[in-house]
């Protein structure tokens, strides 16, 4: 009897801790998911508040965003409080929120040096309206304010647009593209056109491109005339080899 006891109670031992394992690798797995979480939403804000200047955040929205930071990172803190280098991160955003109060930026777009840096922009972009969105629905922005933030983004991407167009045409230009030129220019003073109320940014983009479109239209031209006086030279050389061919047939 003693035995059966005994092997019973092994049993319920072994069970018990494949429950108990089982529960800590669930509670682990869980764990590590919420963290992955947090530390996207961390990652994808960090990487926005790179381009502040060049994407001319207003003071508001600096806030916000390293607020945003600073709430995941105390969500870090509660599922795993041994992360010490995250208490540190916590206090350098809060520094930096009081850095922003007392200096905040321009609010002046500055143009990318290069396309590299226009492309990041561009991606920064969609990454801050995605966290605009998130923080309307945490409560944490208004829809008034959402919507202005992503007027002002829309803006700011038809700036890199036009930065990187006018790079291109102007380089299309000195490689005698003028046709290609032509047609970059075009499309874009188009859409220029169709926008009533201009900052100086957009108009001197709109005259820089106006004058590059007419330059390169002119060199369109010249080459369209070269192209048919040498046509007409050569139906004229071929008109003239056919009457000599028919002048030196025997009668």
């Amino acid at each position: 009897m003693f035995i059966e006891m005994g092997i019973l109670l092994f049993v319920f031992s072994m069970i018990v801790y494949a429950i108990i394992r089982q529960t800590k690798k669930m509670i682990s797995t869980k764990k590590r998911k919420i963290l992955s979480t947090y530390y996207k939403r961390i990652t994808d804000t960090e990487a926005v508040l790179k381009y502040a200047t060049q994407l001319s955040f207003n003071t508001r929205l600096i806030i916000l965003l390293h607020e945003r930071v600073i709430s995941s990172l105390h969500a870090v803190l509660a599922v795993d409080p041994k992360h010490e280098h995250v208490k540190n991160n916590i206090h350098h955003h809060r520094s930096r929120i009081s850095t922003a109060k007392i200096t905040p930026l321009t609010g002046i777009f500055v143009e990318p040096a290069d396309e590299r840096i226009s492309i990041d922009l561009a991606r920064s972009i969609s990454r801050l309206k995605a966290i605009l969105r998130d923080e309307l629905t945490n409560k944490n922005i208004t829809l008034e304010d959402c919507l202005a933030e992503e007027k002002k983004l829309e803006q700011i991407r038809l700036k890199l647009r036009l930065s990187n167009c006018l790079v291109k045409a102007e380089l299309f230009f000195k490689q005698a593209k003028y046709s290609i030129t032509e047609k970059m220019l075009i499309d874009n003073l188009a859409l220029l056109e169709s926008i009533e109320v201009k900052d100086e940014y957009l108009i001197d983009k709109f005259n820089k491109m106006t004058i590059l479109s007419n330059k390169a239209n002119f060199e369109v031209s010249l080459l369209e005339l070269q192209k048919e006086s040498e046509e007409t030279k050569l139906d004229e050389l071929t008109s003239l080899e056919t009457l000599f061919e028919q002048q030196q047939k025997p009668m």
